[in-house]
């Protein structure tokens, strides 16, 4: 179970970096690159955080799956739900990042206007 969460954690820390290095490679405006680059070093404060938690879940770390072990300190569950709203936090974060974006891009009158000579073809 330990080793799932890990590899979870991990998996959805790498994701979020590779989104948000691809945010900097689209986005060109210094303002939201600035804001990608708070992201990035949010997503990887709050990351760093979660794995620490995870190394020290129980100490020593065997005491979390093998029962046989007794351990002299565990993590109470509170913390997981934390890192749970970290993760979701973080998530809504980067889904919000390309919506900053939308004011500052401009479209014609033109372009909003649906063609009269266009003509649905049904298939």
């Amino acid at each position: 179970m330990w080793y799932c969460i890990l590899f979870y954690a991990l998996t959805e820390f790498t994701a979020k970096l590779s989104i948000l290095f691809l945010f900097m490679s689209i986005f060109t405006f210094d303002w939201i690159r600035w804001a990608i680059k708070i992201s990035l070093a949010i997503v990887i404060v709050t990351n760093v955080f979660i794995l620490v938690s995870l190394f020290t879940a129980c100490i020593p770390l065997e005491a979390y799956w093998d029962m046989t072990v007794i351990p002299t300190y565990c993590q109470s569950q509170s913390i997981y739900w934390a890192n749970t709203g970290v993760h979701i936090g973080t998530d809504i974060l980067i889904y919000l990042l390309p919506s900053m974006y939308y004011p500052d891009i401009r479209v014609s009158a033109a372009a909003l206007q649906y063609p009269e000579n266009h003509q649905h073809k049904s298939y």
